[in-house]
C-alpha cells in the first residue's frame, strides 16, 4: 500500500466515522425514553473504531503497516575471569571488585588491631 493510498483510506474512515455518528444519533433519538440498545452501543463503538483508524492512517500513512527490522546483535567482548587475589600485588588492589574488597578488608583489620588513642578502654 502506498503512502497516498493509506492516507486516502484514512480520510474515508473519518468520513465513515462521521456517518456512523449520525446513525448513532438517530438511534439515540428514536429510543430516548427507553434504556440503551445494543444497536446504539454498536454504532458508538463503530464510530470510535473508524475515527481512531482514520486518524492513525491519516497521520502515519503506510508506515503504520511496516514491520521494523529486528535489531542487529552487537558483538560482546567477554573478559576472562581470574581467581580472586591470584597474582595481585598492592599496586593492583583497586583494579577489580576483588581487589577493592581485599583492600577494604585489610584496612578494616588494620584499624581494628590499632590501639584506640584517647579512649577510656584499657587493654590487658
Amino acid at each position: 500500500m502506498t503512502n497516498l493510498a493509506a492516507r486516502l483510506v484514512g480520510v474515508v474512515c473519518l468520513a465513515a466515522a462521521g456517518a456512523s455518528t449520525l446513525l448513532h444519533r438517530a438511534i439515540f433519538v428514536a429510543a430516548q425514553s427507553g434504556p440503551a440498545q445494543a444497536a446504539e452501543f454498536a454504532a458508538g463503538l463503530l464510530s470510535f473504531v473508524l475515527a481512531s483508524l482514520g486518524v492513525l492512517l491519516l497521520t502515519n500513512g503506510a508506515r503504520l503497516f511496516e514491520r521494523p527490522a529486528p535489531p542487529a546483535a552487537k558483538p560482546v567482548e567477554v573478559l576472562p575471569v581470574s581467581e580472586p587475589g591470584a597474582g595481585m600485588d598492592e599496586s593492583a588492589a583497586c583494579d577489580s571488585r576483588y581487589g577493592v574488597a581485599r583492600l577494604l578488608s585489610e584496612r578494616a583489620i588494620q584499624r581494628a588491631s590499632l590501639p584506640q588513642s584517647g579512649s577510656s578502654r584499657v587493654r590487658s
